[in-house]
């Protein structure tokens, strides 16, 4: 199971277990549901295969497997609560491969009439997303326009996607970040040039942020910057594409913190596709697969990076971007055209609570040569040959 990537749910049982009788009927509905698809272990006959969860285990637990690690389940345990999570956990991703691919085409008319709805100017919700997602548009009317894409840091808790400039712990995006001012600040939105979409990595419907659970992400469904939700904001970007005016050219990303993390994840996922990209106090370092994935091997297609990150950052260590921006630097296929920029603060100012030196995303966007910088950056061949070609 755990061999084949796929996304599956394990029904963990350890001796003694009182209730286990109890859970049988509700999951024998889970198996007619979904046939290959649920597990059950007997720990006391096989301990071997409880051993990745067994010091996490209380009495039956019912986990999902997401493809790289264990999530458990937390919800009620009756047939209608434990089938409709099955249904977010198993369902299938958007195949991506290529956007001409006939099963999964965002060029059509995907819920249009929302997106037509839309209000120029203004930082709002738009609906029909595969990810809850917000969107700017700009007012301007004049040519193709650059697509934005930002990915949001971990949040407090109780923090809401539905509430930018929140501050604090209210929001989950950043009071200083460049999102929130979009929604506050008047005179810099009506500047503002790029088509900005901000998808959610694990949002309930009402707004609200779902905390991981014991045991790692998924709660439910794919949660966080990984394979599946960089698929499904590729169906926005298409659609932004699209409906929106976006150039295919023009395809920018950047985030903060585990969103910077992101950005390095899914910018090596997609050779042409990102004219540039900005990652802002990422939370991981490189690897030499990731590396090799920010050029595709054409000088032409490898993203301009500006990296961030404050040299006393408590939470993400600056060490991260000095090893990638070392790394980058030395890649023999990236010409000195495709430059690798970075602005290393000392200090960086504390991000919204304890964490010192966090807080480099509030310098990065308050600059105003990196918006003209990003602005001017442009990828011909991923409009010719990338994911989103022919797609606008």
């Amino acid at each position: 199971m755990t061999a084949s990537g796929e996304t599956s749910i394990v029904r963990f049982d350890r001796p003694p277990c009182a209730v286990c009788a109890e859970l049988d009927p509700l999951f024998e509905i889970m198996r007619t549901h979904f046939p290959g698809r649920v597990w059950r272990v007997d720990c006391a006959a096989a301990p071997g295969l409880c051993a990745p969860v067994d010091g996490d285990l209380r009495g039956p637990e019912i986990r999902a497997w997401t493809g790289e690690a264990f999530a458990a389940y937390g919800g009620e345990r009756s047939a209608e609560a434990l089938v409709a999570w099955a249904k977010l956990v198993l369902a299938p991703p958007p195949k991506t491969e290529n956007f001409a691919a006939a099963d999964f085409d965002p060029r059509g008319d995907d819920d249009a009439a929302a997106t037509l709805a839309l209000e120029p100017g203004r930082l709002q919700a738009w609906p029909g997303r595969p990810l809850p997602t917000r969107v700017f548009v700009p007012r301007t009317k004049a040519g193709k326009r650059p697509i934005l894409v930002y990915l949001h840091g971990t949040p407090h808790p109780g923090a809401r996607f539905d509430d930018p400039g929140g501050g604090g712990g209210s929001s989950l995006l950043r009071a200083k970040g460049f999102v929130a001012k979009l929604a506050t600040n008047a005179t810099f939105a009506a500047k503002f040039p790029f088509v900005a979409i901000v998808p959610c990595s694990g949002c309930h419907a009402d707004g609200t942020y779902a905390p991981r659970p014991r045991g790692g992400p998924p709660a439910a469904g794919s949660y966080g910057w990984v394979p599946d939700n960089f698929a499904r904001i590729d169906a926005i970007v298409a659609a932004a594409a699209r409906h929106l005016g976006g150039d295919p050219a023009r395809v920018l990303l950047t985030g903060q913190s585990y969103g910077g993390r992101g950005v390095w994840a899914y910018a090596a996922a997609r050779p042409s596709t990102f004219a540039a990209v900005a990652p802002i106090c990422a939370s991981s370092g490189p690897t030499a697969p990731l590396v090799a994935g920010l050029c595709c091997g054409d000088a032409a297609c490898c993203p301009h990076v500006w990296a961030f990150h404050g040299a006393n950052d408590v939470r993400a260590d600056v060490a991260n971007t000095d090893a990638w921006v070392e790394a980058l630097r030395a890649d023999p296929r990236r010409p000195p055209s495709q430059e690798v920029r970075y602005a290393r603060y000392d200090p960086a100012p504390p991000l919204d609570g304890p964490w010192e030196g966090h807080g480099a995303d509030g310098l990065a966007y308050d600059d105003d040569d990196f918006w003209a910088w990003l602005a001017a950056r442009e990828c011909p061949v991923c409009a010719a040959d990338g994911p989103f070609a022919g797609v606008g």
